[in-house]
C-alpha cells in the first residue's frame, strides 16, 4: 500500500492548464458539473487568470508520488465567517478503489486546518449517487435540497446541499483515514 506521505495537494501551475482542460472536458467530469459545455482554451485561460490572487477561491492538484490524479477547488472562502464550499473531480473515469477517499482526507485536512474554516459545504446533483455516498462516507450531513436548479444546458436538476463541521471531521477523521490509507498506510 502506498503511504499517505506519497499523496499531496499542491497549487495549480500554469504548466497544468492543458491537462486540466482535458480533464474538465472529459464526459465523466462534465456530466456532473453545473456547467456542462465543452470549455474552450480561451475560457479556460480566463478562468485561470481570474484565480490569480483570488482570496475567495483556491484550486489544487491532488497527486501521488508526483503523478496528478485530480482537482480540488475551494470557493466562496469566507474567513470572516469560517466557511467555504468545495468541489473536486478525479482525472480517471474509473480510478483505483479508494482514490477518492484519499483525496477527501487530504482536502478536508486542508480546509479545516489549512484554510481554518469551521464549516465546509458541497452542492451535489441528486442524480450523482456516487458523490452523495462519498460525502456521507466523509461525514457530511444533508442540509437542504435546492429543487429544480436550472443548469446552463437548460436541464433542471435537484441539488442537495451538504455540510461538514470541523469538529465532526476531527472526530471521524481517524476512521476515514484508516479506510483510505489502511493501518500501515498512515
Amino acid at each position: 500500500m502506498i503511504r499517505r506521505e506519497a499523496y499531496r495537494l499542491r497549487p495549480v501551475m500554469s504548466g497544468d492548464l492543458e491537462m486540466l482542460l482535458t480533464w474538465r472536458n472529459a464526459p465523466h467530469v462534465r456530466r456532473w458539473m453545473f456547467t456542462t459545455h465543452l470549455i474552450s482554451r480561451e475560457e479556460h485561460q480566463a478562468w485561470h487568470e481570474q484565480l490569480q490572487g483570488s482570496e475567495s477561491t483556491q484550486v489544487l492538484i491532488f497527486e501521488c508520488s508526483g503523478e496528478p490524479l485530480g482537482v480540488v477547488q475551494f470557493a466562496d472562502i469566507r474567513r470572516d465567517l469560517g466557511c467555504c464550499s468545495w468541489g473536486f473531480y478525479l482525472a480517471a473515469a474509473e480510478p483505483p478503489r479508494g482514490t477518492g477517499t484519499k483525496l477527501g482526507v487530504l482536502a478536508l485536512d486542508y480546509a479545516f486546518d489549512g484554510l481554518d474554516v469551521r464549516a465546509l459545504r458541497a452542492q451535489v446533483l441528486i442524480g450523482n449517487e456516487r458523490s452523495l455516498a462519498f460525502h456521507r462516507k466523509l461525514g457530511f450531513r444533508e442540509e437542504e435540497a435546492l429543487v429544480q436548479r436550472v443548469l446552463e444546458d437548460g436541464r433542471r436538476e435537484n441539488v442537495k446541499v451538504l455540510e461538514l463541521l470541523r469538529d465532526h471531521w476531527h472526530r471521524s477523521k481517524e476512521r476515514v483515514e484508516r479506510s483510505a490509507f489502511g493501518k500501515e498506510g498512515r
